[in-house]
């Protein structure tokens, strides 16, 4: 009897073993999204995966390539990615390890070889996604070691700007339809009109990413010093983005003249919506991502005010002796027209409601 126990034992303990071994991976596939409260450490803000039996699909926005298939037959994958002087080649492998995908590369650069590591695991409804990176002779990578937690993602529309009536002595610069009136600086595919705002995403492989609106219409010639100037604003997830006043037109890059007033609820760039960008710097905002609300801006004599969501954040008195903002001396209360930032492909910000009132 007792042989014939021990003998059952270790057949259910093989079944059970089979039945381990047999087990389908996790599912991994679906829009993972690090939450906008927690900071970003290198890792892809955004990420979706597909996955099949014999091969995971991963698109992380704003990375070159932005979409790269990861084979699960043994077979390695291959892609290039943008380098100094020539392109740079990445090899890939990807296998289950028990619950775990772990993808490993090798990068060839001119100053050697840099080795990743990074699995993907499943922790209840969250991804985890570890990563280490080796470089050349086995010193710390660039990238180190990071861990992130994903949560999944479900996109939702940006809601409908609020709708306002023209005050008594401000005239509208942009009439809820079209892009009249404005003059693109950078690729046109930038802006958009959706539900009556101007919608701004950068544009992968233009020069900084970057694109910017500038009003060129008949209202003050487009040339504004003394004014009140009214908008609703409304951030995506992680968004950049900027209203600039005095400024003038530029094919491209970031405008030189004027000044930014910066619109980042939870970007990397800590300078947060409602700054006077790099003359002041706030680090708190009362905005939030996918909200409208209303901006001020106002420029009177040598003072400019910024008030969001009705409260006054920055009033700056520029002196009769300033240089300039150290990145640009050419940063000082003079004449000029408005302008609207699509900062990088993967930020998009929106702009309503846009009204303005000369002074003086």
């Amino acid at each position: 009897m007792r042989r014939t126990s021990t003998v059952l034992t270790l057949v259910a303990g093989a079944v059970l073993t089979l039945g381990l071994a047999a087990q389908a991976p996790p599912n991994l596939s679906g829009m993972w999204r690090i939450p906008s409260n927690v900071p970003l450490i290198g890792l892809p803000p955004d990420l979706t995966i597909t996955q099949t039996t014999d091969a995971v699909t991963m698109r992380m926005p704003n990375r070159l390539p932005e979409t790269v298939t990861f084979r699960l037959d043994g077979q390695e994958s291959r892609y290039q990615s943008p380098g100094p002087g020539a392109p740079v080649e990445t090899v890939s492998r990807a296998a289950w390890e028990g619950a775990k995908l772990v993808v490993t590369s090798t990068t060839t650069m001119a100053a050697g070889a840099n080795t990743s590591r990074q699995t993907y695991s499943l922790n209840g409804d969250q991804l985890v996604v570890e990563s280490v990176s080796v470089g050349p002779g086995g010193s710390a990578g660039s990238g180190g070691s990071r861990t992130a937690t994903y949560v999944r993602h479900q996109p939702v529309p940006l809601p409908a700007p609020p709708v306002r009536s023209v005050e008594a002595g401000f005239t509208s610069l942009f009439n809820g339809q079209d892009l009249a009136g404005w003059k693109v600086g950078g690729p046109a595919a930038a802006f958009t009109v959706a539900g009556g705002a101007i919608v701004a995403t950068g544009v992968a492989g233009a020069p900084c990413g970057c694109a910017h609106l500038f009003y060129d219409g008949a209202v003050g010639n487009h040339m504004f010093r003394n004014f009140d100037l009214k908008l609703d604003i409304a951030a995506r997830y992680r968004a950049n983005g900027g209203v600039y006043v005095m400024t003038e037109f530029q094919p491209q890059g970031f405008p030189t003249k004027g000044f930014e007033i910066q619109v980042n609820n939870t970007h990397s760039d800590h300078i947060r919506s409602g700054s006077l960008y790099h003359v002041v710097d706030l680090s708190y905002t009362p905005a939030a991502d996918d909200e409208w609300y209303p901006m001020e801006i106002v420029a009177n004599g040598d003072t400019i005010t910024i008030t969001l969501k009705g409260r006054e954040g920055v009033r700056w008195v520029q002196p009769s002796d300033w240089p300039g903002s150290y990145d640009s001396v050419g940063r000082r209360i003079a004449p000029g027209t408005i302008a609207f930032q699509a900062h990088d492909p993967t930020s998009t910000t929106a702009y309503a409601n846009v009204r303005i009132k000369q002074l003086n």
